[in-house]
């Protein structure tokens, strides 16, 4: 077994998360195509449920990560599980082109949020909720080591999650190159930016990345970015909630954009 994705990858995705258990359920579940977060699969699983499960989950890009049992005994029922479970997402995801068609239909340029690595899942839905409330035409997030959106993001978002477009893909990194070529500056929001927030150009075709909430945004999607901006500080601290530092970003944007009209 593929032991390099396992239980040492912690993060907060997994409260009030919805999931299904058992070889049959999951493999049905996978080959409906219906949004699923990931998949964990129990240390020592019988081969053939192994490769069934590995198989159907590559075919359709859903993540596998292997677990000690103990993990899954304490989610799942221990006699039904077969050592699989599948937590489902409840939202549908789409693909980044729907996001330009939306821009597109609203006869505006492409405003997108990008989303570098979030870990907590009500941050992801608090993000949500400023993003819709500004404008944003959708929102790119990473299919791995980030949280995904589940019960907890969708009330943290009052229901904006139901609302925006949001696109999950395997590498941010290169969806950047991406929106580069279809025509976006890509504005990265972090403390080591050399202009304030206010001084950024938001009023065109542009997607703003946001990073993680203890690292901030990572080296190679910094690298891509056109732009490094900051919000200025005065008191000690250094940092804000990573909620509200996107909201000051994104109601400039708006401001901004609104104003271009």
């Amino acid at each position: 077994m593929d032991k390099r994705k396992n239980d040492s990858l912690q993060d907060n995705s997994f409260e009030s998360e919805d999931y299904i258990y058992g070889k049959n359920p999951v493999l049905e579940y996978i080959r409906s195509q219906k949004p699923v977060n990931r998949i964990m699969l129990m240390e020592g699983i019988n081969p053939s449920t192994y490769a069934q499960i590995m198989n159907e989950s590559k075919k359709y890009n859903v993540e596998v990560r292997i677990v000690k049992a103990s993990q899954i005994n304490n989610i799942a029922p221990q006699s039904v599980h077969q050592g699989v479970i599948a937590y489902i997402s409840p939202v549908t995801y789409c693909d980044v082109e729907d996001i330009f068609n939306k821009a597109k239909e609203d006869g505006e340029s492409p405003f997108i949020l990008v989303l570098d690595g979030l870990t907590d899942s009500r941050n992801i839905g608090a993000v949500i909720r400023s993003a819709e409330a500004a404008g944003v035409h959708g929102v790119i997030m990473a299919k791995r080591r980030a949280a995904a959106i589940n019960a907890a993001s969708v009330k943290a978002s009052a229901g904006a999650v139901g609302k925006m477009l949001i696109a999950r893909v395997s590498n941010i990194a290169s969806t950047i190159d991406e929106l580069k070529d279809k025509g976006l500056w890509i504005t990265g929001a972090d403390i080591a930016g050399t202009q304030p927030y206010y001084m950024c150009d938001f009023k065109g075709p542009v997607a703003l990345v946001i990073g993680s909430e203890d690292k901030g945004i990572s080296r190679l999607v910094m690298e891509k970015c056109d732009f490094l901006s900051k919000i200025p500080m005065k008191g000690t601290m250094n940092s804000l909630n990573v909620s509200v530092a996107t909201g000051i970003f994104l109601f400039e944007a708006l401001k901004q954009r609104m104003n271009d009209r």
